[in-house]
């Protein structure tokens, strides 16, 4: 790995730098390029960065084609992936964004630490006491507000799956998308009968429903015929361990 030449505010300048310019600065970042030194490029780029570096836009970026060779490479890449991902996603999967969390997310990354992006459904059926016990562990950091189907119907209309090309099943179908386009790494909704696991299913992820463990919503509603129920927290991940994670530091 390789030592970030500044401190953890300058290495979060540079994160929201390239989110709200919506432009990657290639020039500070080449190995080859005639620059300063790699402190002074960091400092130049905490402050105002130059109109001409603003000229590669995002949405024509490959991130595999990334050159960051002064940076932790797979960690950086990933979190700016998915920090940019998510904001492409506003309005779609995405209903609300959370930035605030990027210092904390950064500082975790810089010390080698295990980081995981959360999507939560956009529903008061998930206790926000789940979601705070799953946060406070210092691995999961809550970074999006998902979409949920209209009136959570059990057939999404506003949302395509990307690998058959047909409208999604389940209202908590907003939530697998975001983690199957690495949005996020952990993905929260509810399960009546179907809505975590079917999403989860027509994307090849996993998924685990938490009613059998306890973990249900708080809220009592009823069912078509007339029957009493309580929606199961249901969990989506692209694998396993960060699913037996966040379950395990649930229960």
């Amino acid at each position: 790995s390789y030592s970030w030449p500044g401190n953890v505010r300058e290495l979060e300048n540079v994160v929201e730098l390239i989110i709200n310019t919506e432009a990657f600065p290639y020039k500070y970042f080449s190995e080859n390029s005639e620059q300063p030194s790699p402190m002074a490029q960091f400092a130049a780029i905490a402050g105002n960065l130059p109109i001409e570096l603003r000229e590669e836009r995002l949405e024509d970026l490959d991130p595999a084609q990334l050159d960051l060779s002064y940076m932790e490479k797979e960690h950086i890449k990933k979190l700016l992936y998915s920090f940019l991902k998510g904001k492409e996603y506003l309005n779609k999967t995405v209903i609300s964004q959370n930035l605030s969390i990027i210092d904390e997310v950064i500082e975790s990354s810089e010390q080698n630490k295990s980081v995981k992006l959360v999507g939560i459904k956009n529903t008061s059926d998930i206790d926000r006491n789940i979601i705070k016990k799953l946060v406070n562990n210092n691995k999961f950091f809550w970074h999006t507000i998902d979409k949920m189907s209209n009136n959570g119907r059990a057939i999404d209309i506003d949302l395509i799956n990307p690998l058959t090309g047909r409208v999604m099943t389940g209202s908590s179908s907003g939530t697998a998308i975001n983690v199957f386009l690495g949005i996020n790494d952990l993905g929260i909704g509810t399960d009546g009968g179907g809505s975590v696991i079917y999403p989860a299913l027509s994307l090849n992820l996993y998924s685990f429903l938490g009613s059998g463990v306890n973990l249900k919503s708080s809220i009592i509603k009823k069912s078509t015929d007339n029957i009493e129920f309580s929606s199961g927290i249901g969990f989506i991940s692209r694998d396993l361990e960060t699913l037996y994670s966040a379950v395990t530091t649930l229960i």
